[in-house]
């Protein structure tokens, strides 16, 4: 059967036998396929000549070390100025346990209040799982490290990283 006689057919007349001829006469599906674009080479960091140190890491300020009744007077004075200097840093307290369960001891320190009257104020220590329930006895006087974590009215809690043996 001739093209022609297919475009004039009437089941194929139209759009569909234009169509057909039109896939028919071309013969490819199109330009070959091009090979992907190779990607650049990844950069490296420049090395340092055998001369040149890498910079030194900022250091950390020293923990301040003080007593219980000292971190007291200071968080009686201003809680507002203490608490951030020492959340911020940490701390090293030494003083007396005055109360232990099992996961918290609790460490008081005294100080003068504006009125001047003695006020107290209580160090809540929560213990990490490495000191056990028989270590840090009430009546102890031991020296703590760690970071305040919260503060409230005659009261701190400080999270203990460590406990100093002496």
């Amino acid at each position: 059967m001739s093209t022609r006689a297919l475009l004039f057919r009437p089941p194929l007349a139209g759009r569909c036998a234009v169509l057909a001829l039109l896939a028919l006469g071309c013969g490819k599906d199109g330009p070959p396929p091009q090979p992907p674009a190779p990607e650049p080479p990844a950069q490296q960091p420049p090395a340092l000549l055998p001369q040149e140190k890498a910079p030194a890491p900022p250091s950390r300020p020293p923990v301040p070390a003080v007593t219980a009744d000292q971190l007291a007077q200071e968080f009686i004075d201003d809680p507002g100025r203490a608490y951030p200097r020492y959340s911020s840093q940490g701390v090293q307290v030494t003083g007396v346990v005055s109360g232990r369960t099992d996961r918290v001891a609790q460490m008081r320190g005294a100080g003068m209040g504006r009125d001047g009257r003695r006020v107290e104020w209580t160090f809540v220590l929560i213990l990490p799982r490495s000191v056990g329930a028989g270590e840090l006895a009430v009546g102890e006087r031991v020296t703590i490290r760690g970071t305040p974590a919260s503060t409230g009215i005659g009261t701190t809690a400080i999270d203990v990283g460590e406990v100093v043996r002496e």
